[in-house]
């Protein structure tokens, strides 16, 4: 009797490299993302300009304010008004 040949299939798995090649993507896409969305707030801003007379904060983080307190104020009273 021959001996019948079976063929194995071999199944490669995915791994490291694809696990690192979706992480760099998803980044990528998330730098990309936010960069659009930043350049997006930013025009309709000059667009449409705010009455208020106090400083964005984006420009206090640009110019280093040292009034931390502040900026911590500000952003305590933009999440205060969404709860």
């Amino acid at each position: 009797m021959s001996k019948s040949s079976t063929t194995r299939i071999n199944f490669r798995s995915p791994g490291i490299d694809l696990l690192i090649l979706c992480l760099i993507f998803r980044l990528l896409l998330l730098v990309v993302a936010s960069g659009f969305s930043w350049v997006l707030g930013m025009a309709i801003a000059v667009q449409y300009p705010s009455n208020s007379q106090e400083i964005p904060i984006v420009e206090k983080f640009f110019h280093g304010s040292n009034d931390r307190e502040n900026i911590s104020r500000t952003f305590a009273l933009i999440f205060k008004s969404y709860l």
